[in-house]
């Protein structure tokens, strides 16, 4: 589009320099632009977004079509506030990514364990162990051939199946158990129940072929209250 092109002619012209004040000009217009379309679509879809239908088929994929959008345009109405106020630099903006994650997972734990006594058996872990560096590129690029391949037989989008933190954070922490993988965020019942089985094969297999100790045997307990 046209602001990524402007972007890539200001960065060439400034050898790469991000800190060039005519790209951090064109950076700081754009994001007030994009965020003030972001805030709009936020209230212009959200009606959209509850619509009731009867069919139980369509009303779970609707139901995780908007779980999905509301994540992705909550990430980016996120990021653009906070170089709307900080500024933008990469490590900035890397570090915002991560904050969000961290909230994310924070509120999805507090979800989870709402009612219920904690494991004692889980093991802590907090988010930046996670959704850190791909510590095992070549298991991701096998889990999203995985994906694809589900994702053409079911005719739907790749993140219907798995959305790609998903994968990353099973490339990450290896689980080779049931209850090991359940325990990662995104891995509820229903995606244990379609695709379970076969994640924990190639988990397994990978582990097997590289020579890697058996991956993580129980549950995931996330220490996101202290990082918040």
């Amino acid at each position: 589009n046209t602001f990524r092109s402007q972007l890539r002619h200001l960065l060439n012209a400034a050898n790469g320099d991000t800190d060039n004040s005519l790209l951090q000009e064109r950076i700081s217009k754009g994001v007030a632009y994009f965020f003030e379309q972001a805030c709009s679509l936020d209230d212009t879809a959200s009606p959209m977004l509850q619509l009731e239908v009867t069919n139980k088929a369509v009303e779970e994929m609707m139901s995780h079509a908007a779980e999905v959008y509301k994540e992705g345009l909550g990430q980016k109405r996120f990021l653009l506030e906070r170089m709307r106020t900080e500024g933008f630099s990469v490590a900035a903006y890397n570090t915002a990514r991560m904050d969000f994650l961290m909230q994310q997972e924070q509120s999805a734990k507090k979800k989870a364990t709402k009612g219920k006594k904690k494991n004692t058996a889980s093991i802590s872990l907090d988010a930046a162990q996670i959704y850190g560096d791909e510590k095992n590129p070549q298991l991701i690029a096998i889990l999203s051939r995985y994906r694809a391949m589900k994702a053409r037989d079911g005719h739907v989008p790749p993140y219907f199946v798995m959305q790609q933190k998903v994968l990353l954070a099973i490339a990450n922490v290896l689980p080779v158990t049931h209850n090991a993988l359940q325990s990662i965020p995104g891995m509820g019942t229903q995606k244990m129940e379609r695709y379970g089985a076969d994640i924990l094969r190639i988990v397994q297999k990978y582990c097997r072929e590289n020579h890697i100790p058996a991956g993580m045997t129980q549950t995931l307990d996330f220490n996101i209250e202290e990082q918040a």
